[in-house]
């Protein structure tokens, strides 16, 4: 068995609640795909005919094929602190455009703090 290289399988067990499955595909080495766009994708709605225009620059819906028939990958705020406890690279600049857009109080004061508390572990290299 070949895991996906776009970090699927990541979005999609954030998505459906099964956030024990988040360290075990980390375990494996499952990749969590290039440019960090699994954290926003995760904090959208992913609805194609109402979003054909995602991050990735292109009509594909944000399942990241083109045949889709989920109707949502939007994640709890549960699920979306799994991903980033079980490695998710983050970009915080397109995370925090992405939760503006979704527009929820409590996922972006937590957005916001973790975006800072990163932005402080850089400038103290990481400690």
């Amino acid at each position: 068995m070949t895991l996906q290289a776009n970090g699927r399988p990541y979005l999609a067990a954030a998505a459906n609640g099964n956030l024990a499955a988040l360290p075990l595909l980390a375990a494996l080495g499952c990749p969590w795909g290039g440019r960090a766009r699994i954290l926003p994708l995760a904090l959208q709605d992913a609805t194609p005919d109402r979003q054909p225009n995602t991050p990735l620059g292109n009509s594909r819906c944000l399942h990241l094929r083109r045949d889709c028939s989920w109707q949502r990958t939007v994640c709890s705020l549960q699920g979306l602190r799994a991903l980033v406890a079980a490695g998710c690279p983050v970009k915080w600049s397109a995370a925090l455009a992405a939760g503006r857009r979704r527009g929820e109080a409590e996922v972006m004061a937590w957005l916001e703090a973790e975006a800072e508390a990163a932005r402080k572990r850089g400038r103290s290299g990481g400690q």
